[in-house]
């Protein structure tokens, strides 16, 4: 899960099943919560995303309540990537001012190398026949390579590495604020007489008011 336009593809694929009651997106995590019925296997829901190559798969419990939460194991894995791919551009255009032109070339390379997942996002666009600005970025970085412009395919890669960053820091800042902003009440009912009880407190032969 990589941007809105794949939630999107995601909600109108399950959104209409009978099965599911909710599907929950999380961008900023990468990660699809669908509350179903029993009616419904987990893996008939994997596959039904695989069949539009959005490379999903299951996770356990514990991992999947805490959807729009904050940054777990594996986006924290990838944005410490993301973070390294942005420092070694950094040096791979300091490096030349400074009289390590060779060094400043290798660097370069890496760089390119660590936009693997932007060849992967543009690989499944290619699957799904719905282009992307993932798909339209990895053609430029191809094409700088093709011209021997290596510092170029970095740069391209390194833009899209920095837009994925603030993405996801800025969608993490919103979530947060949103979190810290919510407050939840037990579910209640006013009775007669004034006053409101928990809904889990009544009992049989109860009398309250709509």
């Amino acid at each position: 899960l990589c941007c809105g336009m794949e939630a999107k593809l995601i909600r109108d694929m399950l959104g209409p099943l009978e099965a599911v009651a909710e599907v929950k997106i999380s961008v900023t995590d990468r990660r699809v919560n669908v509350e179903h019925t029993d009616g419904l296997a987990p893996e008939s829901i994997v596959d039904m995303l695989n069949r539009k190559h959005l490379g999903a798969s299951l996770q356990d419990k514990s991992v999947v309540e805490s959807v729009g939460s904050s940054f777990n194991h594996a986006e924290i894995v990838r944005l410490t990537v993301n973070a390294t791919q942005i420092v070694l551009f950094a040096a791979t255009l300091a490096l030349p001012r400074v009289g390590f032109p060779k060094m400043a070339y290798g660097l370069a390379w890496a760089c390119v190398a660590m936009s693997v997942a932007l060849f992967h996002e543009a690989y499944l666009a290619l699957r799904r026949r719905s282009p992307n600005v993932e798909l339209m970025m990895a053609i430029a970085v191809v094409g700088a390579l093709v011209q021997g412009n290596v510092v170029e395919a970095a740069s391209v890669g390194a833009l899209v590495t920095l837009m994925d960053l603030v993405k996801v820091c800025a969608l993490e800042a919103v979530g947060r604020r949103l979190r810290g902003s919510v407050v939840s009440e037990p579910l209640g009912v006013e009775v007669p007489g004034g006053g409101k009880v928990p809904l889990a407190s009544l009992a049989a032969g109860d009398v309250y008011l709509l």
